[in-house]
């Protein structure tokens, strides 16, 4: 098995770590992203562990120079993806940043961590991303006309189906976002987690599960 640890400071495929492991290693490195290399060829399995490799990162580098600023950031622009994650934990976290003036920043911080850690251990469910696809689509209920609408519904009847994989109805929400510059949405990590040169068309061929 095959884990990436990107150093604080880097980005996530520079100056990465791969290391080779066994159940020691599994258990220190707890919360890091973790894959097996060979299932890696499948697109769903790649979506999730690219996502919560340059997420994790981007929490890490919040540590470097830590800011109650910098949290709210990190909260608001990721709300999109924590909400197809886990909106439990999201809400938890939300709260825990909204309260936070009161308590010490590391401590805030490490309160964060556990949850945001927890939320992340668990790839979402396709029907998870489909309830915040449809939230986004909800953005543009006005501006697109009916056909536009009935276009995307029909993606994401093709996505929930397995036959497309999750970039293709976000590259729709996306589109949208950049036609009517809805700059809230833009900030969004959801609809792009990690590097579009990452992205792949190969596929492995195998189901949603990859198993």
């Amino acid at each position: 098995m095959l884990r990436s640890i990107p150093e604080k400071g880097k980005s996530p495929l520079q100056e990465g770590i791969l290391v080779f492991f066994g159940g020691t290693v599994l258990e220190r490195y707890c919360g890091l992203p973790i894959e097996d290399e060979g299932r890696l060829s499948n697109f769903t399995i790649r979506e999730h562990f690219l996502t919560i490799l340059f997420t994790v990162t981007r929490f890490r580098d919040l540590s470097i120079n830590l800011t109650r600023k910098g949290l709210v950031d990190f909260q608001s622009d990721n709300k999109l993806l924590f909400m197809s994650y886990n909106q439990n934990e999201m809400r938890i976290m939300g709260r825990i940043i909204g309260k936070m003036d009161s308590r010490g920043i590391e401590e805030v911080y490490s309160d964060y961590s556990s949850h945001f850690y927890k939320m992340m251990s668990t790839p979402p469910k396709h029907t998870s991303h489909i309830n915040v696809l449809m939230h986004g689509l909800g953005y543009f209920s006005n501006y697109i006309s009916s056909s536009e609408k009935r276009f995307f519904l029909e993606t994401l009847e093709r996505y929930r189906d397995g036959k497309i994989p999750l970039s293709v109805p976000l590259y729709i929400l996306r589109s949208y976002i950049v036609a009517f510059d809805s700059e809230y949405l833009a900030r969004q990590t959801f609809f792009q987690p990690y590097s579009a040169e990452l992205i792949e068309i190969t596929d492995s061929g195998k189901g949603r599960s990859g198993k």
